[in-house]
């Protein structure tokens, strides 16, 4: 994020390039020490702001349950979120890869559950897999409730309204419900907002392609999710 300027950007975008991805990890400031990242939170403030002025699509990317990480400084990250308004958003799960500093942080400070198979990327699916690791300060149970406080709270794309039964008994079971009850109408916004969206391509689309081409387009972009 300290490289992204405004020179960057208008050369990026005239080589065709339309959005940028940030990976923040944590906004809490005791959190973000911990990553080496040899940046600042304010280093990354300014750039999202200008991928945003420049038109583009701006992403970020967050850690659940980095080193010094609980409840209640994931907040940060979830308020940082919200500021800036991201067009996507990806909650990860921290992972105590080998050979890495936050393996040993947790061999120290905490317990590895269970790591194989497991990856630290979102697959696309509202539920929380099983998390690798935990701490004192942030058990098993507790970075559960994270996961879904964060995608309720910034009203997430893996929410889908369609889910709706089914994401309200994961928020029953990890104490949820206020949150669930703020999202669900802002969900259905989100969801009719999407729906507009995507008829107005289709239009743009059809009028420039030809409806056949549309549909068929349509069709291969259903099929892939």
């Amino acid at each position: 994020a300290d490289n992204v300027n405004n020179k960057l950007l208008v050369l990026l975008k005239k080589a065709g390039c339309n959005s940028l991805g940030i990976a923040v990890e944590s906004a809490n400031p005791e959190v973000f020490k911990q990553i080496n990242k040899g940046e600042t939170l304010e280093t990354i403030d300014k750039p999202a702001r200008l991928i945003k002025k420049h038109g583009m699509l701006l992403s970020f990317c967050f850690i659940i349950g980095l080193p010094e990480d609980n409840l209640e400084r994931i907040k940060d990250s979830i308020s940082f979120a919200n500021k800036h308004n991201p067009d996507s958003i990806y909650w990860n799960m921290a992972m105590p890869y080998k050979n890495t500093g936050i393996r040993q942080w947790f061999e120290k400070n905490g317990r590895i559950c269970n790591e194989i198979g497991k990856t630290s990327l979102s697959d696309g699916d509202f539920r929380c897999d099983e998390p690798a690791v935990e701490s004192r300060d942030f058990t098993i149970w507790q970075r559960k409730k994270a996961h879904y406080m964060c995608l309720f709270r910034t009203v997430d794309d893996r929410l889908k309204i369609s889910k709706a039964f089914e994401i309200f008994k994961e928020a029953k079971k990890y104490d949820e419900l206020k949150d669930f009850s703020i999202w669900l109408p802002k969900g259905v916004i989100k969801s009719a907002r999407r729906k507009l969206e995507l008829l107005d391509k289709f239009i743009a689309y059809s009028r420039r392609e030809g409806i056949k081409a549309a549909v068929n387009r349509g069709l291969f972009l259903i099929r892939g999710r």
